[in-house]
């Protein structure tokens, strides 16, 4: 459920002063590799996403199809969002 707070990763790219336009994308794919300690799952399409703090990593696992929502900025993809498909 989503209460109107920005995730942070979000809040500090727009923070930053930075003229960025932060359009939130969407895609689906299936996790190739997941990294907890640095919070990165790679889809098996190659792209990497980096996911905000207040994303639970727990249910993925390698082998699992997802949804991902996330703002591309810096040469970095931030998933605010990684759902798991049933």
């Amino acid at each position: 459920m989503n209460d109107g707070v920005l995730p942070l990763g979000l809040a500090a790219i727009l923070a930053s002063g930075n003229p960025v336009t932060a359009a939130i994308a969407r895609v689906d794919g299936t996790i190739q590799s997941i990294d907890i300690a640095s919070r990165t799952i790679m889809l098996s399409d190659g792209h990497v996403y980096l996911a905000d703090r207040g994303v639970d990593l727990a249910p993925l696992r390698a082998g699992r199809q997802v949804k991902v929502s996330f703002t591309a900025a810096h040469n970095q993809r931030l998933a605010s969002r990684i759902v798991p498909v049933s």
